[in-house]
């Protein structure tokens, strides 16, 4: 965009937001998933068919020499964690943390990364998950939040 050019409201749509804080425990999933309860929103795709997607997770790992993950997935259409996926959960991108070498000393971090996502279709609907995983044992996850904003 730049001076005198007309803003339409698909240009910069609104935020998206939500925060689960229910806590999951002892979960043992190896590949990534919503668990039960699901932390994640809808959004439109602006005009510039990119946005940021910045989201936050408390976890540990409860197992010996064990990590425990957390990402998001970016899917087609307006029903959480269905719909073609457009950005998937994957570990190089994940909030990550691990267990020491003695069992029963749980490693707990909280962290927020973001991925800038691009090659939407302006003005249909996504939805974005955060999802978690283990490389073994099990993990816990205690907050989570997600936010999607527009960008250029």
């Amino acid at each position: 965009m730049s001076a005198g050019d007309i803003v339409l409201a698909l240009d910069t749509p609104p935020a998206a937001y939500d925060e689960e804080v229910a806590d999951e425990t002892a979960w043992t999933n190896t590949s990534f998933d919503s668990g039960s309860s699901v932390c994640g929103t809808t959004f439109v795709a602006p005009t510039s068919g990119a946005v940021v997607v910045h989201w936050f997770a408390r976890l540990q790992a409860n197992s010996a020499n064990q990590r425990a993950l957390a990402s998001i997935s970016v899917a087609t259409g307006g029903t959480l964690g269905s719909g073609t996926v457009v950005s998937a959960a994957n570990d190089d991108g994940a909030i990550e943390t691990s267990q020491g070498t003695t069992g029963g000393v749980e490693t707990r971090m909280g962290a927020s990364a973001f991925r800038y996502i691009s090659g939407l279709t302006a003005g249909s609907t996504y939805n974005v998950v955060v999802q978690k995983k283990v490389f073994g044992g099990n993990g816990s996850i205690f907050h989570r939040s997600v936010l999607v904003l527009p960008a250029p």
